[in-house]
């Protein structure tokens, strides 16, 4: 199954905004935690997502994470990357 991880990044943006962002992902779809192969759930870093989904495809992703960003602030960036393989990582909390 197809999965991506996106970074958003709100220019000038408050922890407020981040907060709004977090909600507006959300609604598209996009997940803030990430589960081990331990089958713990982590959190994500601040502004980084992730999305699954059998028909997804970089261009909807990141069309998606552009809409809800887009409903918080006018000045952002948006970053999408596509894996076939395991994520890794070090350091996350626990969600």
């Amino acid at each position: 199954m197809p999965q991506f991880i996106v970074r958003v990044e709100l220019h000038g943006a408050k922890e407020e905004d981040y907060r709004k962002l977090d909600s507006a992902m959300g609604h598209h779809g996009f997940l803030r935690t990430i589960i081990g192969n331990d089958g713990i759930v982590y959190l994500l870093p601040t502004t980084e997502y992730i999305r699954y989904g059998l028909d997804l495809v970089a261009e909807r992703v990141r069309a998606d994470a552009v809409a809800g960003a887009s409903t918080v602030s006018m000045k952002f960036a948006v970053l999408v990357a596509e894996t076939d393989g395991p994520i890794m990582w070090s350091g996350l909390e626990r969600a």
